[in-house]
């Protein structure tokens, strides 16, 4: 007849998951995405009513769609990887002229209004990236990679 403590001596002896999603690593696969739409929106803005094929914004959203796909993959370092390509992303995204000029001036609302989310997911993205790598590796026992404090800094100095 099997007693109580033989079966909590085999609960306790099962493996656990080694790399479950946290939270946070939620909210920046979710801004990643965002991110995605947001720049598919716009091109789909500038090629129904401007006319234009901006072919920037297909290439960037179709790399940042790889990129969020790749975040839903359960590494401990997932997140800096996010991080690091909403950065990139965003950091294109500002230094084109007229975006610059759609930011400072919100009265072409459709540029603006998806100019301003993509930088807001972008800055979701970045924030929650590198909380994420930071929690995953304070909570494994691991220590955490070198360069995760360059990527901190990189991100204060851009934005």
């Amino acid at each position: 007849m099997p007693v109580v403590s033989d079966t909590k001596q085999q609960v306790e002896n099962q493996p656990r998951p080694t790399s479950s999603r946290s939270t946070l690593n939620t909210v920046a696969t979710i801004a990643l995405f965002g991110m995605v739409l947001a720049y598919f929106v716009n091109f789909l803005l500038a090629y129904v009513f401007g006319g234009t094929f901006v072919a920037a914004l297909l290439i960037i959203g179709g790399i940042m769609l790889v990129g969020a796909c790749i975040s839903l993959l359960r590494v401990h370092w997932i997140g800096a990887v996010g991080a690091l390509l909403a950065l990139g992303a965003m950091s294109t995204q500002m230094s084109v002229g007229i975006n610059q000029y759609f930011i400072t001036h919100p009265a072409d609302a459709p540029s603006f209004i998806t100019l301003l989310l993509i930088l807001s997911f972008g800055l979701v993205a970045v924030v929650a990236g590198i909380a994420s790598t930071i929690r995953n590796y304070r909570n494994s026992g691991q220590p955490a990679p070198r360069n995760l404090r360059l990527l901190m800094n990189l991100t204060i100095v851009v934005q």
